[in-house]
């Protein structure tokens, strides 16, 4: 075996200070009561589009399209980032959700293809 026995972690010290129940095991970090952290980004529902553009900070990037919507605009940049970065699925993902905010943005279709190829 690659890892010895003794380097399994045990719950209470993988979770933060408090975020363990009284047995160690199970934790008490609601996606709602902690919104923006990781345990949040781990729902089992998908996104809406609203949620999908507000997903995650682009940190400034942004490649200005042809488009009067900011929802289509902030969702081809998030599309363009997650390409770049070879999430190719949830590129096309952010793409799609862009053209249902303005489908005559012609970047968003381009984006569509650019994560399919």
């Amino acid at each position: 075996a690659m890892f010895a026995a003794s380097a399994v972690l045990s719950p209470t010290q993988v979770l933060p200070a408090g975020a363990h129940g009284e047995a160690g095991l199970e934790h008490n970090m609601s996606a709602a009561a902690a919104p923006g952290t990781m345990a949040s980004r781990f729902s089992c529902s998908p996104l809406s589009d609203a949620q999908r553009a507000s997903y995650f900070d682009t940190r400034g990037f942004s490649h200005a399209i042809h488009t009067a919507s900011p929802t289509a605009q902030a969702l081809f940049d998030q599309g363009l980032l997650l390409a770049y970065n070879f999430n190719h699925p949830e590129a096309l993902a952010s793409f799609q959700a862009g053209l249902r905010a303005d489908p005559n943005a012609a970047m968003l279709h381009w984006g569509v293809m650019y994560a399919l190829r």
